[in-house]
């Protein structure tokens, strides 16, 4: 058994090809880092971040870490170099609930505590103006469709589903009190 943390664990991810798990916790600035076989998993790094980490996403290849933290900030982390690659800050402060990369990992998608959905180009850095939900929840998920690559759905607390075109920025459909 392995537990690095004081608190609850906020999330934990796979990478994609299956090699290592990466584990956070919003009231601890570590993520940690285990390599995995069938049989056993096995410390492999730890790095430090500048609030908690609530939520992780590996990308396609494995080499690179999402992390959205309790500032608001969003981190990436390359497990090439052990270092962490770009950081972006948000005017608001307010918590990243979720991260995900699309489907060419050339974009991430945050998710926050009031509702608000941003999108961000990798290579430069900049981010889109947010896609506002049409009630102010806290998105708890995010995902990409696998056969339409500009489709996201988003899940948030009011129980609204909502799917989103990224390529417009526009809200497609919203399914509301799908859960209540």
């Amino acid at each position: 058994q392995f537990n690095p943390f004081n608190g609850s664990i906020s999330d934990f991810t796979w990478s994609h090809d299956g090699s290592s798990i990466a584990s956070c916790s919003s009231s601890d600035n570590t993520v940690y880092v285990r390599l995995t076989t069938p049989l056993q998993s096995i410390p492999s790094d730890t790095f430090v971040l500048p609030a908690g980490c609530q939520c992780l996403d590996y990308n396609s290849s494995s080499r690179f870490l999402l992390c959205g933290c309790v500032d608001g900030s969003l981190h990436i982390w390359d497990s090439k170099s052990r270092a962490i690659k770009n950081s972006y800050t948000q005017k608001s402060k307010h918590p990243v609930t979720v991260v995900r990369w699309n489907w060419n990992d050339t974009y991430v998608s945050l998710g926050f505590e009031n509702g608000n959905i941003l999108l961000y180009n990798v290579a430069t850095g900049q981010a889109s103006s947010p896609l506002v939900t049409p009630s102010i929840n806290t998105i708890r998920q995010l995902k990409y469709n696998p056969y339409s690559k500009s489709s996201l759905a988003s899940v948030s607390d009011g129980g609204a589903v909502n799917f989103w075109d990224t390529n417009t920025r526009r809200l497609v459909h919203a399914f509301t009190e799908t859960h209540q």
